[in-house]
């Protein structure tokens, strides 16, 4: 009885992982239309992207033509992994005008160093900037939401959390960032995309989970059936 219970549990957990998966399929495959939409409107102003955060929940995918002048802050997202090499996401923010919020900027990876007690050397603007490029909001750390900063400039972190990186500043951030095509005299890459899995590899995932499901049903029911004639096989 054990057996059969354990089995159906079993059976149960992976057709549902299966069903999970087409869903995240099915999400992907229209957030990836809604993107390729995006991309073709024609950069925001600061007055269109300020009008689009207060009606729309995530604006990744647009872009954005934005002039102001860089804050000498610079925060460092720990915990990203590039071509198989640990390091940060640098950020900087920008202030557009005296009276608005400032946005970060994605300067781009950097590899940890030899220590990581030790932050490494970070390029970073200087002056005026007319920027460019694809606005996004990542999704938040499944194991911390909070920003989590370490005292001093650079500062580490592990989240993108934006009122909680307002009051670390000291001035209100809007809620994007802000990946520009490219940034004069930083040449660093900057490797993120608002879909890190298309949904083709969620499609791999769930065909993965039913047929695990159907070679256990096979299983069970070749064991059950081996089971049953044993009992009623005539002794010899």
């Amino acid at each position: 009885m054990f057996f059969i219970v354990f089995t159906l549990g079993i059976f149960s957990l992976m057709v549902k992982l299966g069903y999970w998966q087409l869903d995240r399929a099915e999400q992907k495959q229209r957030w990836q239309q809604q993107l390729e939409h995006r991309i073709n409107v024609s950069p925001l102003s600061l007055s269109q992207l300020q009008r689009q955060l207060q009606k729309e929940d995530n604006p990744s995918g647009f872009r954005a033509d934005i002039a102001g002048i860089a804050i000498d802050k610079v925060l460092l997202l720990d915990n990203q992994v590039v071509k198989g090499q640990v390091g940060y996401l640098a950020y900087q923010p920008l202030q557009l005008t005296t009276q608005s919020p400032w946005l970060l900027i994605e300067l781009g990876f950097i590899a940890t160093g030899a220590e990581r007690a030790i932050l490494p050397q970070t390029p970073r603007m200087q002056g005026h900037y007319h920027l460019t490029g694809k606005l996004y909001r990542r999704e938040a750390n499944p194991l911390s939401k909070d920003l989590l900063p370490e005292p001093g400039w650079p500062s580490r972190i592990q989240n993108l959390h934006f009122k909680q990186l307002a009051k670390l500043m000291g001035h209100d951030v809007l809620p994007v960032v802000l990946q520009p095509d490219t940034i004069p005299s930083i040449n660093l890459p900057r490797p993120w995309q608002p879909i890190p899995m298309p949904s083709e590899r969620h499609l791999g995932y769930a065909l993965q989970w039913f047929s695990l499901a159907g070679a256990l049903a096979l299983l069970s029911t070749l064991f059950a059936i081996r089971q049953i004639k044993s009992r009623v096989q005539p002794p010899t």
